[in-house]
């Protein structure tokens, strides 16, 4: 059975629909000098992912393979959890707040870590 979609879910379909990866290829720095040919195939082996609130897109100290851009929506960047000092309780630590044209990943995958 399919679940009833949000308006939030048809908002990002309509994004998505509207929307050629190439476009966000080409906005990331390092990319911006790549001929529009290998944009292209680089865009055809790339893929749109969802993510929903809370989800965890990948977890710090993990191997990266991908390149995500954000196209909709932002994205928190926690440290793992940190002890607090006082209490011994841990917490997620807030590194970055990404938001639509932000990209990450790129560094793990050009050096392979």
């Amino acid at each position: 059975t399919m679940s009833r979609m949000t308006k939030t879910d048809f908002a990002l379909l309509r994004v998505m629909m509207r929307s050629n990866i190439q476009d966000y290829l080409k906005r990331i720095p390092f990319l911006s000098k790549v001929p529009a040919s290998r944009l292209e195939m680089l865009g055809e082996m790339s893929q749109f992912e969802i993510f929903k609130a809370g989800d965890e897109v990948c977890v710090e100290g993990s191997e990266g393979d991908k390149v995500y851009v954000v196209i909709f929506g932002n994205l928190h960047v926690n440290a793992m959890s940190v002890p607090d000092a006082l209490t011994g309780k841990t917490h997620k630590l807030l590194l970055a707040e990404l938001v639509i044209g932000d990209h990450f990943g790129e560094l793990s995958v050009l050096a392979d870590i």
